[in-house]
């Protein structure tokens, strides 16, 4: 799948956005798990439609798979607010 994200990535014309691979985030029943930075979006349950959407809807467009996030770092968070 990883091959698979390259090209589509590749293959969006303009598009600035860097993959790399890492190990377990801890959350491997749930996988595979993509995460997007800066947004800090994780999604969960990958397959390959799912991660065609990412790259064409979230990357490109800006719009965030709803149905596939499982964390949304700062939503929710423990330590999600600013000091006094």
């Amino acid at each position: 799948m990883f091959v698979r994200l390259g090209q589509l990535i590749d293959a969006c014309s303009g598009l600035r956005a860097k993959r790399t691979r890492s190990h377990c985030f801890a959350v491997c029943k749930e996988g595979p798990i993509l995460v997007v930075y800066p947004d800090g979006i994780w999604y969960h349950r990958i397959d390959e439609e799912t991660l065609e959407r990412i790259v064409h809807e979230h990357l490109v467009a800006g719009r965030p798979i709803a149905s596939h996030i499982f964390h949304h770092t700062g939503a929710g968070d423990v330590n999600n607010t600013e000091p006094e």
